[in-house]
């Protein structure tokens, strides 16, 4: 995932993508991360469905977007995705 996101442009446009911290991946630019994706295997009861979204990979996003705006004070934090490796 992450070589397919620099080769669509964000490399070009001066982007970051990489792990960050405890991120799986992060997409952002002049140290501020603007995105933040949270993966998990398929098969994984760790992922959220139309049934229960009350799973790890929704709880982590949440933690993390939260983690972003109130201790880092990242204003510019704009996605949390969850979604497959």
């Amino acid at each position: 995932m992450r070589d397919f996101l620099r080769h669509v442009g964000f490399d070009n446009q001066g982007y970051y993508v990489d792990p960050r911290e405890r991120y799986d991946l992060a997409i952002g630019k002049n140290n501020s991360n603007r995105i933040l994706i949270e993966t998990k295997k398929f098969d994984t009861q760790e992922m959220i469905t139309k049934d229960d979204l009350n799973r790890k990979a929704l709880q982590e996003t949440i933690l993390y977007f939260m983690r972003e705006r109130v201790t880092n004070h990242n204003n510019q934090l704009t996605y949390s995705i969850a979604g497959y490796r």
